[in-house]
């Protein structure tokens, strides 16, 4: 050892305070994961409902058409199911666009069985300027 310098007169006092610093990294490290995770879980969604079909709607748009700042619900329209298990719904409502352009929008948003996004389109005569 170097002169001048001892050992602490308690040691245990010193591998305390590491298994302390250590403790408190690990919770640290596990309440960053908890709060900061990607990982999202899934919700089960139910196509056959038009509560559900609503909700996988509002979801798309939650991560699409950024260009939309705001939506004013018009309509909804009945689901229909098609041959392949897919469903649809008609959903009319009023968009404005970065906050300037008002359209008037109606499409048909479609969903496979699992809920995962198939397709939208724009009904015939849709979208309209307001």
């Amino acid at each position: 050892m170097p002169s001048g310098k001892s050992w602490p007169a308690t040691p245990w006092l010193s591998l305390s305070w590491w298994w302390a610093l250590l403790f408190w990294a690990a919770i640290g490290k596990t309440l960053r994961e908890s709060i900061f995770s990607q990982k999202k879980v899934e919700k089960p969604v139910n196509v056959s409902t038009q509560e559900g079909m609503k909700e996988l709607v509002e979801d798309f748009f939650g991560k699409n058409y950024r260009d939309i700042t705001s939506r004013e619900t018009i309509e909804w329209g009945e689901l229909a199911k098609a041959d392949n298990g897919n469903t649809s719904i008609r959903y009319k409502y009023r968009a404005k666009i970065w906050d300037e352009d008002a359209k008037i929008m109606n499409q048909v948003f479609t969903f496979d069985p699992k809920g995962t996004f198939v397709s939208v389109k724009d009904v015939e005569g849709f979208p309209q300027d307001q």
